[in-house]
């Protein structure tokens, strides 16, 4: 019934503005803190696997722009097993990479069996998935992530119960973490101890530091 009810239909770089947005926030770390601890980023409801695949894609360009090792991870997680597993497999129909730029396909993808592209190795290691209902964050092993990554999951669910997600992702953000949500899923309403990044085309915010840290 899950994945009947729910839409899966995605891409690669499907928000471009919401990308841009996590590579300024990665480009701007200080130096050290990212040779010195892993970057840790979260999909919340990655569906077939585009879009913690993409985050990897940034990171690994991140990486390679600011001339650091490539130490950061992702993990996808998603309510449903068929997805899940399709997200583990790495195999895509071309027609998902519509829109990329062609320097990255190259870099990223390789042909497969059957008409299908297959995400490089070198990323595919840097991406784990999991199963995972949202309604069960408490039970989440995620926590200190530096990026959480929620778009167009949140659209299922009642204003409150949208705010209740948002505030146990927000627990677990490591502090200056990035919360990233699709335009227009939460309104009229500021997450503690989150603050609002000034985007016109992205819904983001960053937690804010406490005085003890």
């Amino acid at each position: 019934m899950v994945d009947r009810l729910t839409v899966q239909e995605t891409r690669f770089f499907r928000d471009p503005d919401a990308f841009r947005l996590v590579a300024d926030y990665v480009l701007t770390r200080p130096r050290e803190q990212l040779r010195k601890r892993p970057l840790e980023a979260w999909s919340v409801g990655c569906s077939s696997g585009e879009e913690p695949y993409t985050l990897a894609m940034v990171l690994n360009e991140c990486m390679s722009q600011l001339e650091l090792q490539p130490l950061f991870g992702i993990t996808g997680s998603d309510i449903s097993k068929p997805a899940i597993d399709k997200a583990r497999d790495g195999l895509f129909n071309p027609r998902k990479l519509m829109g990329m730029d062609e320097e990255l396909k190259t870099r990223y993808f390789r042909p497969a069996e059957r008409n299908t592209v297959e995400i490089v190795k070198s990323i595919r290691e840097r991406v784990c998935f999991t199963r995972l209902n949202v309604l069960d964050l408490d039970q989440a092993p995620m926590h200190g992530m530096n990026i959480i990554f929620c778009q167009n999951l949140l659209i299922y669910f009642r204003r409150w119960r949208r705010r209740e997600i948002v505030r146990r992702l927000a627990e677990r953000l490591a502090p200056g973490g990035l919360l990233v949500l699709g335009q227009g899923e939460l309104t009229e309403w500021q997450p503690p101890g989150l603050q609002r990044l000034p985007s016109e085309h992205v819904l983001a915010w960053i937690k804010r530091q406490t005085d003890e840290e």
